[in-house]
């Protein structure tokens, strides 16, 4: 016979898997139940409110408390920033020379360039490998990797500490290293791509240390890794994924619309083809940042495009453009690519409405990698997933940590080449759900996102209030769209976790003229009258 307690523990073990099954039963079974009957899903699929839906008879049998309230209007706030429109002149640093990315740049500017990279510190070398998308790393004389110049993402990708498939053998790279400190002189080397990357042939350079004993390779990883990771198809919209549209796009285009019209310039924006240099007596506005800023069903109903109408209203007789620069899916790191189109297009004012990536897919990645392995493994279990998210969740400060190294680095850098060419930069807080929410919309936001809505707002909370601490302390405009929007039922003017319906592209672009009005206004003023 076995003891009492051994018997406790075979039982315990006989009904683990049971209760486990039974919970991911429960889970699977509560999915179902919210996405049949959960008012907002419903309404967003196009299927009609019943009175006999289980969450209307909950609140008294009325479906008008699920629909929009057309006399909702947001309260429009000042910037948390008293900057002026001549304060750009306090704004120190500004960008050296090796760190403007030049458009069609040469070999020879390529190599003079890259000659300097020894002469930078730790901090400036970092600089370098982001702004101009190589990837630099330093190998020793025996081939070892010692050190990896770039971004969080790529870093984790080289060291192993993330699995992903690798477009290039590395092997190789420590071969053109070693080549280098074996004649003590720089080399230049063509690598073809392995698959599943699309084959191409990808160009490096090896520049031998100072001490002779290490050497340092450039390539560009970062969209080596996209491409491989995601085998993008010629059929894309993107001619580079996630970074620039193909140029010259016109028609419809599946999406968040049902009659979505995509348009694109000869720069690849959502927008229409302006001249080049500007004119003088003209005011322009460049729009930067991902799929919540190229987002509308048509171009001219993109926020961009509604703010140029409300500027130009409040300003009347005066040349204002305004121009939509967002690319879907674009992260902070991936605006130095653009870099110098947004320089040859010499706006006056670049207002970035961007983080959404770097927090809403970026962050939530490396935090699951630096998961106990025992809760990535818990993580796979629907239930755990849905029910028990403060498991994943890291601490405030190690949230704003990785906030600063994804995002802030980069947009101080934008900073200070905006700031070298005379250009203002604006920083806009990003909407999102406000908690607590009714369960009905906590249900359908969780839905919207591969994390609880909870949790991916209050990490965009963070990401907000880095933000306005940035613009703080660098002395540049901050625009209040959170704040605005804040006392307004989110099922007003989101579609979902971090995208805007019509009225919300609406509301977004009269929160930015708001803001911005008395700001521009000493430029503007110096503008002649259009004929």
């Amino acid at each position: 016979m076995l003891p009492k307690k051994w018997k406790l523990v075979l039982v315990a073990l006989l009904w683990t898997p049971v209760l486990a099954l039974f919970l991911e039963a429960t889970a699977l079974i509560e999915d179902q139940w919210v996405q049949r009957f959960n008012p907002y899903i419903r309404l967003r699929e196009g299927k009609p409110l019943s009175r006999m839906n289980p969450y209307v008879l909950i609140n008294g049998n009325d479906p008008s408390k699920f629909l929009p309230n057309n006399q909702t209007r947001p309260a429009f706030q000042k910037s948390a920033t008293s900057t002026a429109w001549e304060g750009w002149i306090h704004q120190r640093p500004i960008a050296d020379d090796w760190e403007i990315p030049l458009k069609n740049e040469s070999l020879e500017q390529k190599d003079r360039r890259r000659s300097l990279f020894l002469q930078l510190n730790h901090e400036e070398r970092m600089a370098y490998a982001r702004v101009h998308n190589e990837t630099v790393l330093r190998y020793s004389a025996h081939g070892t990797m010692e050190m990896v110049y770039d971004d969080l993402l790529v870093t984790l990708r080289l060291t192993g500490s993330l699995p992903v498939v690798s477009p290039i053998r590395l092997d190789d790279l420590a071969s053109i290293a070693n080549r280098a400190l074996r004649d003590g002189a720089p080399v230049s080397a063509s690598l073809a791509t392995i698959p599943p990357a699309r084959p191409y042939t990808v160009e490096m350079y090896c520049l031998p240390g100072m001490d002779k004993k290490s050497a340092y390779v450039f390539v560009p990883l970062r969209l080596l890794y996209t491409d491989a990771d995601l085998c993008v198809p010629e059929t894309s919209q993107y001619e580079i994924y996630q970074v620039r549209y193909k140029r010259g796009l016109r028609g419809p285009r599946s999406g968040e619309y049902s009659e979505q019209i995509f348009e694109t310039n000869r720069y690849g924006f959502r927008a229409p083809d302006v001249a080049v240099p500007k004119p003088a007596g003209t005011f322009r506005i460049l729009c930067i940042g991902g799929s919540t800023t190229v987002e509308g069903p048509s171009n001219d109903l993109t926020y961009p495009a509604i703010l140029e109408g409300e500027l130009r209203g409040r300003f009347p007789g005066k040349a204002i453009e305004v121009l939509n620069g967002g690319i879907e899916g674009i992260g902070t790191s991936n605006h130095f690519l653009l870099l110098p189109d947004y320089l040859e297009l010499q706006p006056d004012l670049v207002i970035a409405y961007e983080g959404v990536n770097d927090v809403g897919r970026d962050l939530q990645f490396v935090g699951e990698l630096e998961l106990p392995r025992a809760l990535r493994i818990a993580s796979r279990s629907r239930f755990i997933w849905r029910f028990g998210q403060s498991l994943f969740r890291a601490d405030e400060d190690a949230i704003r940590r990785k906030i600063r190294e994804l995002t802030i680095v980069n947009m101080e850098l934008l900073r200070r080449i905006f700031a070298r060419n005379g250009i203002r930069f604006a920083l806009c807080s990003i909407a999102h759900p406000h908690f607590p929410l009714p369960c009905a919309q906590r249900q359908y936001y969780d839905r919207t996102c591969n994390y609880t809505s909870a949790n991916h707002c209050a990490s965009m909370d963070l990401l907000n209030d880095e933000i306005r601490l940035f613009c703080r302390d660098k002395n540049l405009f901050y625009i209040p769209v959170f704040e605005s929007l804040e006392n307004i039922s989110p099922a007003e003017y989101l579609g979902d976790i971090c995208h805007m319906n019509n009225k919300g592209i609406r509301w977004k672009a009269e929160i930015v003229a708001a803001a911005i009005m008395d700001y521009i206004a000493p430029a503007i003023g110096t503008l002649p009258a259009t004929p």
